[in-house]
């Protein structure tokens, strides 16, 4: 692997390794519901067997365990060590007998071709420096007939362009990293076409909204320390990050004002077929 790589895949990991313990436990529940619609658009059935890359806090996972139930196998994989490790905790919270979760690296996996039904991945293919790679792979462990399902945000909601807007202008003023590194694989035209190169077949995009409020301002900025959104305000110095948080909450009491703390999730579903 290139340095270069392997330095991405590094800060990746240190990055989701921070977040684990409160990754999408603060605000609106958005990857249960995401995980959960993955694993029921792309046909997760009894007796599968799955394996969830990027798997995160089970958002697929655990609905995929449900489905599959005692006669599938249900394998999740993360580069974070902590993100497995509270899946896993999560797992035996509830008594899913027929999970494994492994600290893996989804462009490198250690399955035997033609070894799985489905190869779910959400929020996390453009966490992959080089997607045609891992696609590949992923294409590999598949059996005949089965499926790769992916989701991403296909597009933000107009209503908070001005906090897009406003960490850009605070980027290009102190010049910090916006994201850990990866690839700019997220339209999902272009991940379908990337899918269609690898060798799926009847590759479809489903697009579906969402509405979800958040109890007020605090819990808003809290939850995007949770997840991805958290690198860029770490990249920040103290003095950056208290003069960037003032000037979004005055905005976000203009919001609380207007009753409107609510954001549009606009998501697709890439769906495929070996």
């Amino acid at each position: 692997m290139a340095n270069s790589a392997l330095m991405t895949k590094r800060q990746i990991a240190d990055l989701y390794n921070r977040v684990a313990t409160d990754y999408g436990q603060i605000g609106p529940r958005l990857f249960e519901h995401f995980g959960r619609r993955l694993v029921q658009l792309t046909g997760v059935a009894d007796d599968a067997r799955v394996l969830d890359i990027g798997s995160g806090r089970g958002a697929s996972l655990m609905p995929a365990a449900e489905v599959a139930q005692s006669n599938g196998l249900v394998i999740g994989t993360d580069i974070a060590f902590q993100m497995a490790r509270e899946s896993w905790n999560e797992c035996q919270r509830r008594n899913l007998a027929n999970v494994w979760l492994l600290q893996v690296d989804g462009d490198y996996l250690a399955f035997r071709s033609s070894s799985f039904n489905f190869v779910l991945c959400g929020f996390a293919i453009f966490l992959f420096p080089d997607p045609d790679h891992t696609l590949r792979e992923w294409y590999r462990i598949l059996i005949p007939n089965g499926k790769v399902g992916i989701c991403v945000a296909s597009r933000g909601d107009d209503r908070w362009q001005w906090y897009e807007q406003l960490l850009i202008k605070y980027q290009q003023r102190y010049q910090f990293h916006l994201s850990p590194g990866g690839s700019d694989l997220r339209r999902p035209g272009a991940i379908k076409e990337r899918m269609e190169m690898a060798g799926l077949s009847k590759v479809e995009i489903i697009e579906e909204s969402y509405e979800f409020t958040y109890v007020d301002a605090e819990e808003w900025w809290q939850a995007k320390w949770t997840h991805g959104a958290r690198f860029p305000l770490e990249q920040m110095s103290k003095e950056v990050l208290t003069e960037f948080r003032t000037e979004v909450f005055d905005r976000l009491q203009h919001a609380e004002v207007a009753h409107s703390l609510n954001e549009r999730w606009q998501l697709a579903y890439i769906i495929g077929e070996k």
